[in-house]
């Protein structure tokens, strides 16, 4: 059925939109022969302030989980891995959502201090949260795209990622301006999350590389993208 569907697609289409390079592959699996272009979700990257930073493994790093508490969004993985580094005090987990897991999560985290539930947020707070915040958590089991990874870059956050997720494939080269774990490895996400806690440098030098993506994620260069389109 959803060959049919595709082959009578292509005949109609001069373009196809796709929303990262994983929705490409799928697409072109099916058949589709017509220009497929990458053409991912953007965000108004005004609203974030990236200049936030921290300047010693002393200060400790703000770790940012936002997302529905559903068993797909991973956070018990993200509870798990970020008490497994109980030896950094000053760090902290924030997790910002709402969902069936909320009980669960919160039993699950009862036994470390440093992580912190602040419920179900309007977008304009979740925002500032993200400019405070030094690392963001997306410990997804799957995710399509996930436009919070694209709100961790522009606020300048390292992003630690699941690889099943369609931002975290198309935006992060791992080591370099974040770092993708496996899906569902505990230990994986543990160890990144110690990296980033025990060496600064290194820290600075990712968010410093994510940085330069920033103007990649705003709605201006993705209007721009798909202008020199309809104009070719």
């Amino acid at each position: 059925m959803k060959r049919l569907f595709i082959k009578n697609l292509n005949k109609s289409i001069d373009y196809l939109f796709c929303i990262g390079q994983k929705a490409i592959s799928t697409f072109l699996s099916y058949g589709i022969t017509k220009p497929v272009v990458n053409i991912p979700y953007s965000i108004d990257n005004n609203k974030y302030d990236c200049s936030h930073s921290v300047q010693s493994e002393a200060d400790g790093l703000v770790f940012l989980c936002a997302g529905a508490l559903i068993y797909r969004k991973g956070i018990d993985i993200a509870i798990k891995a970020f008490k497994e580094n109980r030896a950094f005090l000053n760090s902290k987990l924030l997790i910002i959502g709402g969902g069936e897991l909320e009980f669960e999560l919160k039993n699950l985290a009862s036994d470390d201090s440093r992580v912190e539930f602040l419920g179900f947020l309007p977008h304009d707070e979740i925002v500032k949260y993200f400019n405070k915040a030094d690392v963001f958590l997306f410990p997804s089991r799957y995710d399509g795209w996930g436009v919070v990874v694209m709100e961790a870059i522009a606020s300048g956050c390292v992003v630690i990622s699941s690889d099943n997720v369609g931002a975290s494939l198309d935006l992060i080269n791992s080591m370099e301006n974040g770092i993708l774990c496996k899906s569902e490895s505990i230990s994986e996400f543990a160890n990144a999350i110690n990296l980033l806690q025990s060496n600064i440098e290194l820290y600075h030098s990712m968010k410093n590389s994510s940085m330069s993506l920033i103007h990649k994620v705003s709605s201006n260069y993705r209007a721009k993208q798909i202008m020199e389109i309809f104009n070719s």
